[in-house]
């Protein structure tokens, strides 16, 4: 800590490490109650973990100033196209999160989904329980399956959090992925065979180019553009909706071993026909079909 600057100062909870130079302990505060929080939605999903893997906290770098955020993210960070245009990543080398806040009510709201986020892919790797733990520094780029990273955290983002309550509410109806199905053309968006066969070169790499704009169920006026790989997401995220809830959560044991399959690198079990019974297209007709039933009552 002492090489980033000698102002910081640590704030521990049962689950999470925050080290910081905010001297401001209210947002302080929010982010730990928040990431408290998260961390309990995640073990009801997922399980316990280990008494091993949960004595360590998660640690989290939270930044006052975009700029600080982007110098201390790492070369290997500071090198991707993207970083400039995100609030927060998890670093799977270091273990960590690093996170920038902005000031105010505003501030913390406009991060706060990226919180989230993050903190669901540091729980994961680090934590779930459905497979062993963190086997390297990284997961596989050629691996195909990654919709269900993104997707799972995208979809967790969209969780209605009740901090002073202590609750949450997975089956949101405005959740964005939905909202975003509901209302564009199954045309106008990516293949369901690319989405669920995605890995994370081309995602990030020059596989994908486009956009689509799109309006909303629950905004009057909004329009919203979504680059291809914005689309990947929000598809994967709502791919994870229907998976985790419709039929009664019928489809959420193999979503779960899907997931577990890819963190383990087990290609057997990423075999998307075989995990869910059904190709591609016909699960991804699925979720279209689920996101205007929940989204417009269709």
């Amino acid at each position: 800590m002492a090489d980033w600057r000698e102002d910081v100062v640590v704030f521990e909870s049962d689950q999470l490490l925050i080290v910081t130079s905010l001297q401001r302990p209210g947002a302080i505060a929010r982010c730990l109650s928040l990431g408290e929080l998260v961390c309990d939605a995640l073990t009801e999903m997922f399980g316990e973990p280990p008494a091993d893997r949960k004595r360590k906290a998660l640690l989290l770098y939270l930044f006052s100033t975009k700029e600080e955020y982007l110098a201390r993210s790492g070369t290997r960070f500071r090198n991707e196209p993207f970083l400039d245009q995100t609030a927060g990543h998890y670093d799977t080398k270091a273990n960590l999160s690093r996170i920038f806040l902005p000031r105010g009510e505003e501030g913390f709201a406009s991060v706060r989904g990226t919180y989230v986020h993050e903190l669901t892919h540091h729980w994961i790797q680090e934590r779930c329980p459905t497979f062993e733990g963190r086997q390297e520094d990284h997961l596989r780029s050629d691996l195909a399956g990654y919709w269900v990273v993104e997707g799972m955290a995208t979809f967790v983002e969209s969780f209605e959090f009740d901090t002073r309550a202590r609750t949450w509410e997975s089956d949101v109806m405005s959740a964005q992925a939905l909202d975003v199905l509901a209302n564009s053309a199954a045309g106008s968006r990516l293949t369901w065979k690319t989405v669920f066969g995605m890995n994370s070169d081309v995602l990030y790499g020059t596989g994908l180019s486009g956009s689509l704009t799109v309006g909303s169920s629950w905004t009057l006026g909004l329009r919203r553009k979504l680059t291809a790989q914005h689309l990947f997401y929000l598809q994967a995220a709502a791919a994870c909706h229907y998976l985790y809830h419709a039929d009664g959560g019928e489809h959420r044991p193999a979503l779960i071993d899907f997931m577990t399959s890819f963190y383990t690198e087990d290609t057997f079990g990423l075999d998307f026909a075989l995990a869910f019974g059904r190709g591609a297209e016909e699960v991804g007709k699925a979720v279209e079909a689920y996101a205007r039933e929940r989204v417009n009552g269709d």
